[in-house]
């Protein structure tokens, strides 16, 4: 796979910045204003939740 395609796969937690791979099973995600947002963990989630216009 071409590294290009493979980074395209990729999104960042916005909390801490932790890349995550979109393919993954167990993904962790939440949407605001339309746009997905993927995590690392569920408390990050519970924590951009709480405060979106910290993280975008």
């Amino acid at each position: 796979m071409p590294l290009d395609v493979e980074r395209s796969r990729m999104e960042k937690c916005p909390v801490c910045g932790e890349e995550i791979y979109q393919g993954e099973e167990n993904q962790i995600v939440t949407e605001y204003q339309s746009e997905q947002f993927h995590f690392c963990s569920e408390e990050h989630r519970d924590e951009f939740e709480e405060s979106p216009g910290e993280y975008t």
